[in-house]
């Protein structure tokens, strides 16, 4: 009878550790969650900003990512897809902004931030010859 207790106890303990290395990413204690000082906004960008957003990707089609709210020091930024490198940062006139990156800076204005052609041949343009820091 010793013998069958101890063949039992065995059996569930090696039940018992394939169970648990099986499940073990899926049992975890969490730890209580932490309060972080940041706020969900509703909105990700300003009206402003969507709208110019949606603008800068017909303006440069699929040649670059564009990357929005850079660490709030400027509006966009447009990022060389083989690197993902910066090569230009765009700030929507419609707040001030300190931006000293070493990369090209196109300042657009509100009221003109709408029209495609332009914006291309402007952002081409400093990206082909802008100041390379």
């Amino acid at each position: 009878m010793i013998y069958f207790v101890f063949i039992i106890t065995v059996v569930f303990l090696i039940i018992f550790l394939i169970f648990f290395e099986i499940f073990q990413d899926k049992i975890r204690i969490s730890a209580p969650l932490e309060k972080y000082p940041y706020l969900r906004k509703k909105y990700y960008l300003t009206l402003a900003e969507s709208n110019l957003f949606k603008t800068l990707r017909e303006a440069v089609n699929d040649d670059f990512y564009i990357f929005p709210r850079n660490r709030k020091s400027v509006d966009f930024v447009i990022i060389g897809k083989e690197y993902l490198d910066p090569l230009l940062a765009i700030e929507l006139d419609d707040s001030s902004h300190m931006f000293e990156a070493g990369i090209p800076l196109l300042r657009i204005n509100f009221r003109n931030s709408d029209n495609i052609h332009e914006l291309r041949t402007l952002i081409y343009g400093k990206i082909l010859n802008g100041n390379r820091g």
